[in-house]
């Protein structure tokens, strides 16, 4: 069944009922509380994230954050509620990564099919990299030109990679059996100076390592750990 994960942020627990109730109770879905303490091991299996805001500058503020840290982990869909939309804030909300901004006006309906279709269009996607014969097709299906393995942006679509996990594999398959250390991943994803951020490379690559796993691709086989320098990608 479909996760869908709240972040309250401002509002009671009979508020919180009452937009249940509204937007959705009719969903066939999971409904989880989410900690924003901890998002990256709870968003793991949420699909939709409803960030639950308020037009106040420290909300606003909040929700900024929110959004660019749940993009970094993942690219599950997210809708922002606010009670009293204000324009500036729902662009904002959008340019940071949002996908859609609701308030006390919104009708119901039209926010249940649109997240009803949004999960659907995932699900189809999951059964498309499923064969003939039941099994997940190759993680590198396609051609190899060149050294460079393709596409790398239809296996985003089909595990939805994050944008720096995107630029992770990309890096990495660009030279494939080489090792690239932690320093040069480091700057190639964030392009900021390098300063012992091996944690923060290390983290990347067991959330990609662990999503491809969870579709049914050996990441281990694929993402190489470099010892004392970084990591590399290997085929066989």
């Amino acid at each position: 069944m479909h996760q869908i994960g709240v972040i309250n942020q401002t509002y009671s627990e009979d508020d919180l009922e009452q937009l249940y109730s509204k937007f959705l109770s009719d969903l066939d879905c999971n409904i989880v509380r989410l900690d924003i303490r901890n998002l990256t091991q709870e968003l793991s299996e949420v699909e939709v994230v409803f960030i639950l805001s308020d037009s106040s500058t420290f909300s606003m503020s909040n929700t900024c954050s929110t959004i660019i840290k749940i993009r970094e982990i993942t690219n599950a869909y997210i809708v922002v509620y606010q009670k009293e939309t204000d324009t500036v804030n729902r662009l904002v909300y959008l340019q940071l990564g949002a996908n859609l901004n609701i308030g006390e006006e919104t009708q119901a309906k039209e926010v249940q099919l649109t997240i009803q279709n949004e999960l659907k269009y995932r699900s189809d996607k999951s059964s498309s990299l499923m064969g003939i014969d039941g099994r997940k097709v190759s993680l590198y299906e396609g051609t190899i030109t060149k050294n460079k393995l393709e596409p790398i942006s239809e296996l985003e679509r089909k595990v939805n990679l994050t944008r720096i996990e995107y630029k992770l594999l990309s890096l990495l398959q660009s030279d494939i059996g080489k090792p690239f250390t932690h320093q040069e991943i480091y700057q190639c994803i964030w392009k900021k100076a390098y300063n012992d951020q091996k944690p923060r490379v290390a983290n990347v690559v067991f959330r990609l390592r662990e999503k491809l796993d969870r579709n049914g691709y050996p990441a281990d086989k694929y993402i190489q750990t470099a010892h004392g320098i970084g990591y590399k990608m290997h085929l066989d």
